[in-house]
């Protein structure tokens, strides 16, 4: 700490600002603050460790303490939003230094820092300056004409097949391999030879297209700097966040930026959270890294950060215990700065339909006070795949619960979006990918043969500058041969809306622009025509429209001026410099005669700085389109939610919720085949267990998003198949969690199917109530906190007894704990009438009455006090009637009488 103190006290002229920087952070976290910019340093930080202040700390360190000029300093992130948020936190530690730039500091994803490279160098490579980015649609459409061209009877165009090579040639780049990069020994496999040929092609018909995906621009950037390694002479220090998510082309893109200052560099990660194995990132980098630095004798630093300000300690321990069934794992443990916390609590329920019942009931257990000390917003359910919120969202829609679902790479593939980003391409880019995807859709009378037609004529062996606008314009007037009337008519009105909308574009502000291709192209009512057969279709409307405004948003919000830090700080650093004359000695790329000179070119002249208005728009267009590629990895933002109100519940999947954190989640669907999934278990040998592991750490990561409580849950049966709960979750200690289950087996075997999966949630929730009640006479865990759990489940169980509901606790006004006796609890469903956000008040359970049946069954009559609505419990005395096909012996049920299910 006296060193610490020392480094603070020689600070000079910046010493006002660095106790902002020195007052939240811990003894290690100090410790790699001030670690020297001359070094390599790794920072391992587990979930909840302040990694984001550090990593916003150590910049303003570097750029406060050691006086690196913010042009000088690279830092990469996971995605856009995680650089948005690092800006702001500098803005603030920065804000009275008016000599610090910060907008000259390069933050930004891999992608764009590469792609502003590439931008402005690329044609060093031959790249033309204006080059387009590839979206999925386009690599499909590509690859689909490669798989065609080379006319094997052994590869089909199929979804699968497209899936598989679409793998292999992102694996191939991961690597920074073109197809003549690739060795010859890893194309003799005949299946691997024949990705192979497809791949040439692809990589043909990229160029052809003037088109690049999105791992092409890491490949050309490492090409470029092998090329033009002065382009990296700026560069004094480098940082990476999210290091366990680089792949390999990443970490040497690294070393290669980081060559004219010795490699200094600071990257923060943890292994445990490595879960992008499937786009090829390997948390083994790290190791990588160590052994080269330490190889060459570098000034090597690892501070590993143990103290989480996240999660309780049971949460921290049963995620520890996950993590320690991996092999070769480096151990590590999280030390909470939480005391005391409950356990967590685990429900193995008898099918995937009890779950949203189980989640929505302690939803309403947890905010059922009107001074809950939690709102919706602080409650997020979080699953392994997509598919799993359909059951939980109708769930939460029938209670009026509010909910969103994080939109992510779905949003771009939905069918109105997508309409939408390809009328944009041939607006502003005149893409004839997208224009092939927009004759099918909005053209009648022309079906594929005529738009392959359409092709030939637009790339015209000797083409060399295909513009297929005009060319479509010159068909419509007749100007060539071979196009029938109802397909002119249909390019006549296609092109003329094209015009109206440059039209509007170049004259109009960006609003009426959006509205005007909204309107002309009707997008809403062929988006809802192509939804309403499975829907309803008011609601596909509703959906549409606001997908749409969610655009809208993202495209007038949009500020072009935030992708153009690389050109402004090259810039700067250029006017530093006499670039014109400056030389710089580079190894020779041919023999070893040693070094050559090489004369710069200015750099600086390319740029046009009397653009007209006109010329900015289309500009802002095409940088838009850009920008919605470069962003692939950034949930849409929801900026509907009022931050001040109770907001939504969050629905994601794992890898969406990733770097986030709320007070109280739910894991639903823990069974082998979800979690871990189908292919990790069906690989075999080495993959299988590369694949099981990274399957662990996706459940490690959910895990670590709960600060306070935590909720698992997994079932036996699955469309009356036998489920079998995670092994995770199996091989865990019973200790480390609360049993809520209605048995004790997870297994399949031994069970009685047909009987098992009759049991409904209302026969689980008495067994539940039955081991909550257990576990608060034991004193096993916390009472406290077992008396919640408990209070919830008494409430939801329409059978609880008396007794045991006076002994559950209230809570008090400050939201504290208390007994009372003295108050019923009974549970309320709510209504589909019930406003969004209120829970109904508590009330004593009405008077019933019995009715007498033809086939001596006793039926008790309940009256929602919400609803009105008559509510059943069906006892079977004699012989019980069947019910949704299944025999119920002796079982309690409560649904209302005469009433359907809502639409969803």
């Amino acid at each position: 700490m006296a060193k610490l103190q020392e480094v603070f006290d020689n600070s000079g002229g910046e010493s006002q600002m660095m106790p902002d920087i020195f007052s939240s952070l811990n003894e290690k976290q100090k410790q790699a603050l001030v670690t020297t910019k001359d070094s390599v340093l790794q920072i391992i930080a587990g979930p909840g460790t302040g990694k984001t202040k550090l990593l916003v700390a150590r910049v303003a360190y570097l750029l406060l303490h050691f006086k690196l000029e913010p042009s000088q300093v690279i830092v990469t992130t996971f995605t856009k939003k995680a650089a948005n948020e690092m800006k702001e936190r500098l803005e603030i530690l920065c804000q009275n230094r008016h000599d610090i730039n910060l907008k000259m500091l390069h933050i930004g994803t891999f992608h764009s820092i590469c792609y502003g490279y590439l931008n402005y160098y690329g044609h060093s490579l031959g790249i033309n300056r204006g080059f387009k980015l590839a979206d999925k649609k386009d690599q499909t459409d590509l690859l689909k004409k490669a798989i065609e061209k080379i006319n094997s009877d052994e590869l089909k165009s199929d979804k699968s097949t497209v899936k598989a090579i679409q793998s292999y040639i992102s694996r191939q780049k991961s690597l920074g391999r073109h197809p003549e990069d690739v060795p010859i020994s890893d194309t003799d496999v005949d299946q691997t030879k024949l990705y192979y040929q497809v791949y040439e092609q692809y990589h043909q018909l990229l160029i052809k297209n003037n088109l690049m995906d999105f791992d092409d621009i890491l490949v050309y950037t490492e090409k470029l700097l092998d090329l033009r390694p002065d382009i990296a002479t700026h560069v004094k220090h480098v940082l990476v966040d999210e290091f366990q998510d680089t792949n390999t082309i990443q970490l040497r893109l690294v070393f290669k930026l980081t060559r004219y200052c010795n490699n200094n560099m600071t990257v923060v990660g943890d292994a445990d959270q490595s879960i992008y194995g499937f786009r090829n990132a390997t948390y083994e980098n790290f190791k990588i890294m160590e052994n080269m630095m330490k190889e060459q004798g570098r000034n090597f630093v690892k501070i590993t950060l143990d103290q989480n300000y996240r999660s309780t300690n049971s949460i921290l321990k049963l995620a520890e215990q996950v993590m320690a069934q991996q092999q070769d794992r480096e151990p590590k443990k999280l030390n909470s700065n939480k005391p005391g916390g409950g356990p967590v609590f685990y429900a193995h329920l008898p099918s995937p339909k009890d779950e949203p019942a189980f989640i929505s009931d302690m939803v309403n257990h947890h905010l059922k006070d009107e001074d809950s000390l939690f709102t919706y917003k602080d409650i997020a359910i979080i699953v392994r795949v997509s598919r799993k919120f359909l059951s939980i969202e109708r769930e939460l829609f029938r209670r009026g619960i509010p909910y969103r679902i994080v939109k992510g790479f779905s949003f771009w593939e939905l069918r109105e979006i997508s309409m939408t980003i390809d009328l944009l391409k041939i607006i502003g880019l005149d893409d004839w990918l997208s224009f092939k995807r927009v004759i099918d859709w909005f053209c009648d009378g022309i079906g594929p043969k005529m738009i392959e037609k359409f092709e030939n004529i637009i790339f015209y062996p000797g083409v060399v500058d295909a513009r297929p606008y005009q060319t479509l314009v010159e068909l419509a007037a007749g100007k060539r041969p071979g196009v029938p009337p109802k397909a002119r008519a249909s390019l006549i009105s296609l092109t003329s809306k094209i015009k109206e909308c440059r039209d509007v574009l170049l004259t109009e502000s960006k609003e009426k622009f959006y509205h005007c291709v909204c309107s002309k192209f009707k997008i809403t009512e062929i988006a809802c025509k192509k939804k309403s057969a499975s829907k309803d279709e008011e609601e596909v409307r509703k959906e549409v429209s606001e997908n749409l405004v969610e655009l809208k948003n993202q495209f007038v919000s949009y500020n072009p001026e935030q992708d153009e830090f690389l050109k402004r700080a090259q810039e700067d650093v250029f006017q530093k410099q006499d670039l014109n004359l400056r030389s710089v000695k580079v190894e020779s790329s041919e023999d070893n005669e040693g070094i050559k000179t090489v004369q710069m070119e200015d750099e600086i002249n390319i740029r046009n700085d009397s653009k007209t208005p006109m010329e900015l728009k289309l500009e802002f267009l095409l940088n838009f389109l850009d920008h919605i590629y470069l962003a692939e990895s950034v949930a849409m933002d929801d900026k509907a939610d009022d931050e001040t109100g109770p907001g939504r519940i969050t629905l994601t999947t794992i890898h969406a919720a990733k770097g986030l954190e709320w007070p109280i989640v739910f894991l639903p669907a823990l069974i082998n085949g979800i979690l871990p999934s189908n292919h990790a278990l069906t690989e075999q040998n080495d993959t299988r267990q590369q694949a099981l592991d990274e399957e662990r750490r996706c459940f490690y990561v959910a895990l670590t998003r709960a600060k306070e409580y935590l909720y698992l849950s997994s079932y036996s049966t699955n469309d009356y198949m036998p489920a079998e709960a995670s092994q995770f979750i199996r091989s865990l200690p019973e200790d480390l969690y609360v049993n809520l289950s209605p048995n004790a087996n997870f297994g399949i075997q031994g069970m009685n199917l047909r009987n098992f999966a009759s049991v409904q949630y209302t026969d689980s929730l008495s067994t539940i109530t039955n081991n909550a009640t257990k576990y608060l006479q034991s004193g096993t865990v916390p009472q406290t906190c077992v008396q919640d759990v408990s209070a919830m489940y008494q409430r939801s169980n329409n059978i609880a007894s008396s007794a045991v509901l006076s002994s559950l606790p209230a809570r008090s006004a400050a939201g504290s704990l208390k007994r009372n006796p003295t108050v019923e609890h009974t549970y309320i469903p709510i209504s589909r009438s019930t406003s969004v956000g209120q829970l109904p008040p508590r009330a004593t359970p009405p008077p019933t009455r019995s009715l007498t049946q033809t086939n001596s069954t006793a039926t008790t009559l309940r009256i929602n006090p919400v609803t009105g609505a008559p509510l059943s419990s069906t006892v079977g005395v004699g012989k019980p009637k069947k019910r949704l096909g299944m025999r119920r012996p002796k079982l309690i049920i409560s649904k209302p009488l005469a009433s359907k299910k809502p639409e969803v």
